[in-house]
């Protein structure tokens, strides 16, 4: 898998030996707490109808965000030129985001991003158009390389990753990874009822 974001040894062994990891094995309480608040977020979800894009931004991702400790994001708006610009730019810390967010346009705010995010409606398919949205040509995954080819350049390359999310499924892209369309690892949070199965 050269090129590759991940290679299939470190996502199954290498993992164990990252900090990340070894801290979660230290305390399992902060990591079992952590799937019961997952858990609880998405036990939320009326899969009867599932919610369109903003009530998912709203209900499910800003949430997992929150629950990971990454509150340094700003959602985007569209501007005057209707650029075609992802739904939050994530930041380092506090100082950063608000340097991003004294600039007025959302273009001029990538310098001090570290990541972008794209959010779909809960659900929606990632590699696959949606039919019943008339104003989208391409596919959600399209969509978030597109974002990443802007950020990159617009970033000075400081930006190289992407979260592409439908609530269901969450995607993060490299964009140095060759090649760059299957250039992510992703993956579907597990309610902790599923786990234990």
């Amino acid at each position: 898998m050269t090129g590759q974001l991940f290679t299939q040894y470190f996502l199954t062994e290498g993992i164990q030996d990252t900090e990340a990891w070894q801290e979660s094995v230290r305390s399992p309480q902060r990591f079992s707490e952590f799937r019961q608040s997952l858990g609880t977020i998405l036990s939320r979800i009326n899969h009867a109808n599932p919610p369109n894009e903003a009530a998912t931004e709203l209900d499910i991702i800003r949430p997992v965000f929150d629950l990971l400790g990454w509150r340094d994001y700003l959602p985007q708006q569209g501007s005057s030129r209707n650029e075609d610009i992802p739904d939050h730019l994530l930041f380092a810390d506090s100082d950063a985001k608000a340097r991003a967010n004294a600039r007025k346009s959302s273009e001029d705010r990538y310098p001090d991003a570290l990541v972008i995010q794209e959010s779909k409606r809960y659900g929606l398919p990632l590699d696959n158009r949606d039919q019943n949205d008339r104003t989208q040509s391409g596919t959600p995954h399209g969509q978030i390389l597109r974002y990443l080819s802007t950020a990159e350049t617009a970033s000075d390359g400081r930006i190289r990753w992407g979260i592409l999310t439908n609530g269901a499924v969450w995607r993060l892209y490299d964009f140095r990874a060759r090649p760059r369309a299957s250039g992510f690892y992703g993956g579907r949070p597990s309610h902790p009822a599923a786990a234990r199965r």
